[in-house]
């Protein structure tokens, strides 16, 4: 497949090894942040992410899996995994979308002082409860201040990854390969760095 000149330049910023799968999840981040391709564009030069929240509060699958299986030592593993390697599989590819655009960004789940108290200081039974459902028992902690701040309908959004929650992964599937199904993750690209 052969990547277009909007790709290869999305693909130069974001470089991974996984090509298919970071293009979809940086698209987003992308154009909307770029005025070209969308109707509303933020005056605002710094903008709020929330990177560090799911990977802290227990707010991915696996970590309601880790938990089924481990225990409460499970998850804290899980966890401690997941914020150990944030700094390379996240953080350097979406400050680069976002820059990209002229726009900076802060992230407060990830400020020094925010990750020590959610580390030492809060145990895991006050952050998730698995026993509840999705989208109420994961980040659990995070949803309660959320509703206290009058944020009801965000408190009880059910986590989906960027690229399936605007639903990106189907569209460029469909368009790079015939169908979703199609793509297999092993599909080769020919891309020529800085080509655009």
């Amino acid at each position: 497949h052969k990547l277009s000149a909007h790709e290869v330049k999305k693909y130069n910023i974001i470089y991974d090894e996984e090509p298919q799968k970071e293009v979809n999840v940086s698209t987003p981040k992308v154009t909307e942040n770029s005025a070209s391709s969308i109707a509303y564009v933020s005056k605002a030069q710094v903008l709020l992410n929330g990177l560090g929240a799911d990977e802290q509060l227990g707010g991915y699958g696996r970590h309601r899996g880790a938990f089924l299986h481990r225990g409460w030592a499970g998850l804290r593993e899980e966890v401690d995994m997941d914020v150990a390697r944030i700094w390379s599989r996240n953080l350097g590819r979406d400050d680069r979308c976002i820059s990209e655009n002229g726009k900076e960004v802060r992230h407060p789940f990830l400020d020094e002082h925010v990750m020590k108290v959610i580390s030492e200081e809060i145990p895991m039974e006050h952050i998730v409860n698995y026993a509840e459902a999705r989208s109420v028992g994961d980040k659990r902690i995070l949803r309660i201040i959320s509703h206290m701040l009058g944020m009801t309908r965000a408190a009880a959004y059910e986590k989906r990854a960027i690229q399936f929650g605007t639903k990106l992964a189907k569209l460029s599937n469909r368009r790079s390969f015939g169908s979703n199904r199609a793509f297999s993750g092993d599909a080769e690209y020919i891309v020529k760095r800085n080509e655009y």
